[in-house]
């Protein structure tokens, strides 16, 4: 597992942002499913509150006293603390409650509709990090791809082998070759880095001063470089 991570690190950092999103995604969408159904199907009433329970923050949710169809007085607990306190004390407030479950309840206002709402917010960030994050190496490799197939290869010069510090697994960075190819034709010079690498290249190298870099002919920005000289990562 650590080989194919060093070796595929966005895509697995791209699709574990993706999974958060969408498990934080569907749980929202099933939170807000119940309480719907809860409020379209349970029974609709109102309750009145007791008193305030407060955390260490200052924060206040609301514990509320309400009737059910058959005479029972119930006690719930809300799950939203909110500083200042979204009810007073003695503040009739609306609610429903499941006939079957009369423990089971939604209360009007903040309580309602806060935790789906957090849990959307995570999956509107993390899916889009992640799903984003796919879909452009997906996009990046279809580049190389038709690079590879209708290219135009150029010589570029090697001018380093640098440690892309920018990004660590297991505590150690890649290594980087770094080349450069001057296009005559409009005299500009053109900067391309390899993938990450694993190990230290330059020993196989073997006093090699280019590598074919394969360019999009109408924008010589667009590459990639043909490392298959270099042997396979073994760990």
């Amino acid at each position: 597992m650590g080989t194919w991570i060093k070796n595929n690190f966005w895509a697995f950092f791209f699709g574990l942002f993706a999974l958060i999103g969408t498990i934080m995604g569907a749980i929202a969408s099933v939170v807000w499913q119940n309480t719907n159904t809860l409020i379209e199907k349970g029974v609709h009433t109102e309750g009145t509150v007791v008193r305030l329970l407060y955390n260490g923050k200052g924060s206040a949710c609301p514990v509320v006293e309400y009737r059910t169809e058959n005479g029972d007085t119930r006690t719930y607990s809300g799950n939203t603390y909110t500083n200042p306190p979204e009810y007073d004390e003695g503040e009739a407030v609306e609610l429903w409650y499941n006939p079957d479950r009369p423990g089971e309840v939604v209360l009007a206002g903040v309580d309602r509709w806060l935790v789906p709402a957090i849990l959307g917010g995570f999956f509107v960030i993390f899916g889009g990090i992640g799903f984003g994050g796919l879909l452009g190496q997906w996009l990046r490799q279809r580049r190389r791809d038709r690079l590879e197939d209708q290219g135009r290869p150029v010589e570029a010069d090697i001018v380093s082998v640098y440690h892309n510090t920018s990004l660590k697994v297991g505590g150690a960075s890649p290594f980087v070759i770094q080349c450069q190819w001057h296009d005559k034709t409009t005299n500009r010079v053109y900067t391309y880095d390899s993938d990450n690498l694993w190990y230290d290249p330059t020993p196989f190298l073997n006093g090699r001063k280019t590598v074919t870099a394969l360019i999009d002919p109408k924008d010589p920005a667009a590459y990639h470089l043909d490392l298959s000289f270099l042997p396979q990562p073994g760990n």
